[in-house]
């Protein structure tokens, strides 16, 4: 037999769904972060153990903007490979004021079978995306989890409040049952001692 839910209580389902489907989100977003850094994590290693590095030159500066809407600059550079080819490329990560100069030499790395996708070797520029998704991939994940957590534990808690709440009525019930037994000795006994003093006084 289906029962009728109070407004109240379907609010409270809806509002801790809205909470579980949140925290679901920031756990997927933290680990598809964590991924991320992952990735470029390899990716470096892979590029330090068989890239080599060669002198580059900065030959100009790309405007780009950042999350915030700012004017952020990135180094646009010109290399020559150990084979001769002249490969230019543009760094991965922009800055504001501008790292580099035009006409500054700086060092690249890069791997000999695509150099095409050099980049300027410093940890900045070849660690700074690694770090930035590792730590966000943390906190939205520890967010995300922690919800889903603290929900998941609350039916458990309402199951025990219930379990005490269920208990008290039988207790109070058992002591209505003792005062419902001792009300009837009660009367009686002094009834009795009633009869007592009629019969001495006759």
């Amino acid at each position: 037999m289906a029962t009728a839910q109070s407004p109240l209580t379907n609010a409270a389902g809806n509002a801790a769904a809205s909470r579980f489907a949140l925290g679901g989100i920031f756990f997927v977003a933290g680990l598809a972060m964590l991924s991320g850094a992952g990735y470029e994590t390899l990716r470096n290693r892979h590029d330090i153990a068989v890239g080599t590095t060669a002198n580059g030159t900065v030959t100009d500066l790309f405007q780009g903007s950042d999350s915030d809407g700012g004017t952020v600059y990135y180094p646009r550079v010109r290399f020559v490979t150990q084979s001769g080819d002249t490969i230019e490329f543009t760094g991965s990560n922009g800055t504001s004021p501008p790292a580099f100069e035009v006409g500054e030499t700086v060092s690249v790395l890069y791997d000999p079978i695509s150099p095409g996708n050099a980049r300027i070797d410093t940890f900045f520029q070849l660690w700074f995306t690694a770090l930035i998704l590792g730590f966000l991939g943390l906190v939205f994940t520890a967010v995300g989890g922690g919800a889903i957590i603290a929900l998941c534990a609350r039916p458990t808690e309402r199951r025990c409040r219930g379990r005490r709440l269920h208990r008290m009525p039988s207790v109070r019930r058992l002591r209505d049952s003792r005062r419902m037994t001792l009300e009837p000795v009660m009367v009686y006994s002094s009834a009795s001692r009633c009869r007592r003093r009629r019969s001495r006084g006759s």
